[in-house]
This record gives C-alpha cells, sequence and structure tokens, in this order.
C-alpha cells in the first residue's frame, strides 16, 4: 500500500518518488502486518474513519520493511500472529531490535484458551482477537496512542463510531441474512478468499460466490474490502 500525504494526488507524483511512501511531517502512521490484504485494507479503512491514524503502512511480511522510508515514522504496529511464512511474535522480535520503543499490538482470528489469549498479551501488552468487538481493537488502539503521546495525533476529523450504512434501517439489512449468509461473511471478516471459505464451510464455491452476491446486494456494497469493515463492526469476524 502506498500512503501519501492528504494534499498530494498520484499525478502529483514525479517519476522518481514512484513507488515509495511519501508521509506529512504530522499524524499518525500504523504498520498493520497480515498476509490478507482484504483484512489490511478492512482494518485501515476502520482507523481512519475513527480518526485515530492518517497513514497506513501494509505488508504481509518484514521483507523489505526497511528500506521503506516511512520505516521510521512508524507510531505503532499492528500484527497477526500466524504471518504465512514466520511467526507475529518473531517479527515483534525484529521490529523492536530496530526500533525497541514501538508500540506492538498482536491480533489473531484463531481459537485460543484463557491461558494463550493472556500470553499473548502478556507478549507486547496489546492484544486484540479479531473475534472481539470491533469496540476493543478501536479502545486498544487509543490506550496504546494515549500511553504513547510521542506517537502523535491523526489530523483528520473523527468519524462516528458505527458506519453510516450500518445505522437505522441499514441495521435493519443486516437482520435480511441468513445464517449461511453471515457465516460467509464471518470467514470474508477473516479474510478467507473463496475456495478458502467453501472448504470451511462444506460447500460449493459456486455456492460461497452466489452468497457474497447476496450479501452485497442486501447491504449495498460493491467491494469485498467494504464486507470486511462491516464484518469488524458488528463483531462477525
Amino acid at each position: 500500500m502506498e500512503v501519501m500525504t492528504p494534499a498530494q494526488s498520484p499525478s502529483d507524483k514525479t517519476p522518481a518518488m514512484q513507488g515509495r511512501t511519501v508521509l506529512s511531517e504530522t499524524g499518525i502512521t500504523a504498520l498493520i502486518l497480515d498476509d490478507h490484504q482484504i483484512v489490511i485494507d478492512g482494518m485501515a479503512g476502520l482507523l481512519r474513519d475513527q480518526g485515530l491514524v492518517d497513514h497506513v503502512l501494509s505488508r504481509s511480511s518484514l521483507a523489505g520493511l526497511a528500506d521503506d522510508q516511512a520505516f521510521d515514522a512508524l507510531s505503532f504496529a499492528i500484527i497477526d500472529v500466524g504471518l504465512a511464512g514466520e511467526s507475529g511474535l518473531d517479527a515483534v522480535a525484529t521490529l523492536r531490535s530496530a526500533t525497541p520503543s514501538l508500540p506492538c499490538i498482536l491480533m489473531t482470528g484463531s481459537p485460543l484458551d484463557a491461558d494463550e489469549r493472556q500470553r499473548l498479551q502478556n507478549h507486547t501488552g496489546h492484544f486484540y482477537h479479531k473475534q472481539d468487538p470491533v469496540e476493543q481493537l478501536i479502545s486498544v488502539v487509543r490506550d496504546v496512542l494515549d500511553a504513547n503521546p510521542t506517537a502523535g495525533t491523526a489530523t483528520g476529523p473523527e468519524s462516528p463510531d458505527i458506519d453510516p450504512d450500518l445505522t437505522p434501517p441499514g441495521l435493519g439489512r443486516i437482520g435480511q441474512l441468513t445464517r449461511r449468509e453471515r457465516d460467509v461473511l464471518r470467514q470474508i471478516g477473516r479474510g478467507a478468499g473463496l475456495t478458502e471459505i467453501a472448504a470451511r464451510l462444506g460447500i460449493a464455491r459456486a455456492t460461497v460466490r452466489k452468497h457474497r452476491e447476496n450479501i452485497m446486494d442486501k447491504l449495498a456494497v460493491r467491494s469485498s474490502a467494504r464486507l470486511v469493515r462491516i464484518a469488524l463492526q458488528i463483531g462477525l469476524s
């Protein structure tokens, strides 16, 4: 994901700046490390909507991160424990070896017992489970920012806690989803693709696609990233 200052548009970029991350001198920059881009997009949009971040640097791994000019501007990081090919705990260690004071929030969507959850909480001091209500994620991020005043303050306006599309009568549209459609939406919120959802739910891939189309029609959304944000906001992830 490329991050630009609010005042800059792609057409303003010179050839030398192509492919580089451009940051303003103020504001909060978050790193979201997850191997599902759709989860990153949904979470990034949610944090921006809440006025908690100005910029998001997204990665599926730490490869090449230190070479990104945004690395030194990071305010905090949100890291999935179960990254493909590497451990989120190792990623935390790598980040903190370079920037010891960087606040890190561990997250996972895997089932955990109370002891496992507490161990992850103790590892960085901040933890979010993807099945927790979205208010918990917002609370954890606010705690991180409150405890680290040097992280800065987001310059964008704060938005309402609930997505405008989900306020009445939008909330009524959630009730129109069948139980199977809610199951599919939950899996979308966890970053699963059509094939993965089909395997998890024991149904055909074409059936999953049809359920997704029905969900998007009923909720009046046009992108899967938007569905992730909705799943987060209503606690389905």
